[in-house]
């Protein structure tokens, strides 16, 4: 899919997952929001994520991806209700940055499963 791979698309999501708690977390801790700079600065931490874990074996890389994910569940569930209100900056960001992202992601590798 472009310059990544399947393996990469996934430990791309188990990045987001982890940035998207520590973001959160911020935000309701002190207000501030997390700017990641413009889409070459993300597109650089991209980068450089993916030759981290590039590594990684593919064992250790599922482990990355099951703790991350599992990490942001598990912080997202202990949190009240008023971070998730859709008209908040977090809800939304939320709702975009974790199944929004899964989403487009799923979609890239079914189109490149259609594709082979």
């Amino acid at each position: 899919m472009g310059h990544w791979s399947v393996r990469d698309m996934i430990g791309h999501i188990a990045t987001w997952d982890r940035e998207l708690a520590k973001a959160v977390d911020r935000y309701i801790s002190s207000g501030e929001k997390t700017d990641y700079g413009n889409d070459d600065a993300v597109d650089s931490y991209n980068k450089v994520e993916v030759r981290r874990q590039q590594g990684l074996t593919l064992s250790q890389l599922w482990e990355e991806v099951h703790q991350c994910h599992r990490e942001l569940v598990e912080f997202l569930q202990s949190l009240s209700e008023e971070p998730f209100d859709p008209a908040a900056y977090n809800g939304e960001w939320i709702a975009a940055d974790s199944w929004g992202h899964y989403r487009e992601h799923r979609q890239d590798i079914e189109r490149w499963k259609a594709a082979r």
